[in-house]
């Protein structure tokens, strides 16, 4: 620490970026970001342009410094015209979400293909996400798949999920369900909660891989603990019926009620269904119907179509034929 401090004091800008990385992490010194702004401030004065990056995180976060994130675009700038691959990559999300410059999706996406050009694994996603979408780019199902090939090859874990899912729904590559299979296993081990989940898919139902309802529990389980709110309701389930475990109506509302505050309609709906029942809950009809509500606000066509039958029955609430209309066509839209 002594020699960093002293290079730095010397006018040693990358030094100056290397300490101040230790104040972020709190590495053999205590935590200060506001310590760790300052010498990322000094070392892009220095010259150093991944001092300048470093510099507008702590912009666009607010962390040791006032958040501003026009600041943290110009610095951005500055560290991708030097070459920082990882600013022109924050650089291009900024203008793709309009934050802090004028919103524009074609400069966007020109930034995320310089990125990606410089082998940021992170700008291969975004530029692959913009071609699926047509955001900026025409859209190009086989142009997206090549670049999320790339990022995978980069060993970025959401490229390899993004992958999986364009053979998993044969999007600009040939549908292959034990390619992708492979690709959410990989993502998974990578930390992406969704490739854990849908790994866990094609392992409940052996598409793609041997069936294997235990491998399936455990990849939910981790899904849901990584924050995939739909692996919290697979999990559930396995709880509610007692497939691979003992039945435990009680764990399976909690889950359900998990993925429900996570924005899954299923759960929600499931959880409707417990208070229905009182299966792990108390029995309560308000509950269950607020539950429904959601639910089919979340997407879930089930709780679409229940609710419709409660309004066209006055079953727990007045009877309203056009509400009930409009919920049923709802549910079909979601494809019930």
């Amino acid at each position: 620490m002594e020699r960093l401090t002293e290079e730095c004091t010397g006018g040693n800008a990358r030094t100056c970026e290397a300490l101040g990385l230790r104040y972020v992490n709190g590495s053999g010194v205590a935590q200060d970001e506001g310590r760790a702004a300052a010498l990322f401030e000094k070392s892009c004065e220095g010259g150093w342009a991944r001092g300048c990056y470093d510099l507008g995180v702590s912009y666009l976060r607010g962390s040791g410094a006032p958040r501003d994130a026009g600041r943290a675009a110009a610095l951005f700038e500055q560290a991708c015209s030097s070459g920082v691959t990882d600013g022109c990559n924050n650089l291009g999300a900024l203008y793709g979400e309009g934050t802090g410059v004028p919103q524009d999706e074609r400069r966007a996406a020109a930034l995320y293909e310089k990125a990606c050009e410089g082998n940021n694994a992170l700008g291969c996603v975004n530029l692959g996400r913009f071609y699926l979408e047509g955001s900026g780019v025409p859209r190009d199902e086989r142009r997206a798949a090549a670049l999320y090939e790339k990022a995978c090859e980069g060993n970025n874990a959401l490229g390899c999920y993004n992958l999986g899912v364009s053979y998993d729904q044969g999007n600009g590559v040939p549908e292959d369900v034990h390619r992708a299979a492979a690709l959410f296993e990989k993502s998974c081990e990578g930390g992406v909660a969704q490739g854990c989940f849908n790994f866990g898919l094609h392992c409940d139902k052996g598409n793609g891989v041997a069936q294997d309802e235990g491998r399936a529990f455990a990849l939910f389980e981790k899904a849901c603990e990584g924050g995939w709110a739909q692996g919290c309701t697979s999990l559930g389930m396995f709880y509610d019926v007692g497939r691979r475990v003992p039945r435990d109506e009680r764990r399976a509302a909690a889950l359900f009620e998990q993925a429900c505050a996570g924005g899954d309609g299923h759960g929600c709906f499931n959880l409707a269904t417990s208070y229905v029942r009182g299966r792990g809950v108390a029995q309560d009809g308000d509950r269950a119907l607020a539950l429904l509500a959601k639910a089919c606000e979340a997407g879930s066509a089930q709780g679409c179509s229940v609710l419709g039958e409660l309004y066209e029955r006055g079953l727990g609430v007045p009877q309203d034929s056009g509400r009930a209309a409009a919920l049923k066509k709802r549910a079909a839209a979601l494809g019930l």
